[in-house]
């Protein structure tokens, strides 16, 4: 049975099973102990009144069998077996429940005593009946189970008749309402599956029904976002592709028409000529270096190896590496107890350097490029600012790959400096951010500090 509702329903029988077993343990373990006392205490009473109905008629001179019959008329319903014997222990009657008038059979024949089967002896408990102290007879019986009278069977019946309809009833009527209720969730999850196969399939645009459920509700939620995330990442793909074959493109082609024109005699072959060359060659191999970085940080099974890096002073050693791109611009450094993250130092290098670089390229107007390195908390946070800005349409793109913004477009970078950056922050389990106000440009990275 692999369908939803097949097993529901098959789970709801064995739990209503195992239920009503349950209860039907417990409530016959309690009546069998309430019926067991009852019939206890009935005993004791009947055994009292009879014993002292048989002294009433053996003080007046009359225990013989037809007197004896006559006192034991009235319990006849509620005993099994009695014996009744005289001082000398000679019956006078015995008496078995199961045949016509009274309920009762006497098993005394012409013979007497010698007539009365001997199992019927066994396990009665005697009493005696006494007149003046004086022992005048025996009696010896067995009070019937409850239910044997008609009274005890009708109101046996009256309490099983409810209970077992009620059982039922309420069998069907809970498997109806649980068949609505199963048909609803299993229609639900049914379409949701449906939905997830065909987003697997490519299709796109795909709409969930809305669930009662909560659990089924967040998993339609989930399956719209997951759907728009997939959107997202193809047309950024899509887009990638093209920005990539038109990066290469656009340096290539120069290379080839300078080859080209040098071929032909039209361009002069000369050192300069061939510095330009280099210089084209530079850039591609650099694009291609940070495309193949940037596809190796995104990589959802990379496992670096991982060790403590002292944030603050690598930011100081590539500051100081770095600090000739200012072309004479000021470097402000600042750290204030860094503390220690844990992660592959030769990326957190990486992502130190293209922040620095990119303050450096893109910094205007009066103003040194400031680098602060300080501890909040749990988190070791960076900061690099530069003098400048950028607008806010273009803040929430300046981390995608390939985006340059409108002051970079004519600039000599990869365009994926700043997406290695936050390729690499976030594989460290942190955050980055960019904000531009009254002139400056400042870029947060917050990482966790090592434990």
């Amino acid at each position: 049975m692999r369908s939803l509702m097949g097993r529901i329903l098959l789970a709801f029988g064995v739990g209503f099973g195992v239920f009503v077993l349950l209860f039907s343990v417990v409530v016959g373990v309690s009546a069998r102990a309430s019926l067991g006392a009852l019939e206890r205490t009935r005993e004791a009473r009947i055994r009292e009144e009879v014993v002292e109905a048989l002294e009433e008629v053996a003080a007046e001179g009359r225990f013989v069998r037809v007197e004896v019959m006559r006192v034991l008329r009235p319990y006849a319903p509620f005993l099994q077996v009695v014996v009744v014997l005289d001082k000398e222990r000679r019956p006078v009657a015995a008496w078995m429940r199961g045949e016509p008038g009274m309920g009762m059979r006497g098993m005394m024949g012409p013979g007497g005593a010698g007539d009365v089967p001997g199992e019927v002896w066994e396990g009665l408990r005697w009493d005696s009946v006494r007149v003046d102290g004086r022992v005048e007879g025996y009696v010896g019986l067995r009070v019937a189970g409850f239910g044997a009278s008609e009274e005890e069977g009708a109101l046996t019946r009256g309490f099983l008749v409810p209970f077992v309809t009620g059982g039922v009833v309420a069998l069907i009527g809970s498997g109806g309402v649980l068949l609505l209720l199963v048909r609803d969730f299993a229609r639900t999850a049914r379409r949701m599956a449906e939905g997830l196969v065909r987003i697997a399939r490519g299709e796109r645009g795909v709409v969930f029904p809305e669930a009662s459920i909560e659990e089924l509700s967040a998993i339609g939620r989930a399956a719209v976002s997951l759907q728009e995330q997939l959107l997202r990442e193809e047309r950024l793909r899509a887009q990638w592709s093209q920005d990539v074959a038109h990066d290469l493109r656009t340096p290539i082609a120069a290379l080839r028409a300078q080859l080209e024109a040098m071929r032909d005699g039209v361009l002069e072959v000369s050192g300069e000529r061939f510095a330009l060359v280099l210089d084209e060659l530079a850039r591609i191999e650099a694009l291609i270096e940070d495309l193949a970085l940037l596809t190796r940080v995104e990589d959802p099974a990379r496992r670096g190896l991982r060790e403590e890096v002292a944030l603050g002073r690598v930011t100081e050693e590539v500051v100081e590496r770095l600090r000739m791109l200012g072309e004479g611009r000021g470097v402000e450094v600042s750290v204030e107890d860094g503390g220690v993250v844990l992660g592959e130092g030769d990326l957190l290098v990486r992502m130190v350097e293209n922040l620095v670089r990119n303050a450096f390229q893109h910094a205007s107007g009066e103003g040194p490029v400031r680098v602060r390195v300080e501890r909040d908390g749990a988190e070791v946070v960076l900061q690099v600012e530069n003098p400048g800005r950028i607008g806010e349409e273009e803040l929430p793109l300046v981390f995608e790959r390939l985006y340059r913004g409108e002051r970079g477009r004519h600039s000599r970078g990869s365009g994926l400096g700043l997406a290695i950056v936050r390729a690499v922050v976030e594989g460290h389990g942190g955050r980055v951010e960019a904000t531009s106000a009254e002139g400056w440009v400042r870029f947060t990275v917050r990482l966790p500090v090592s434990s």
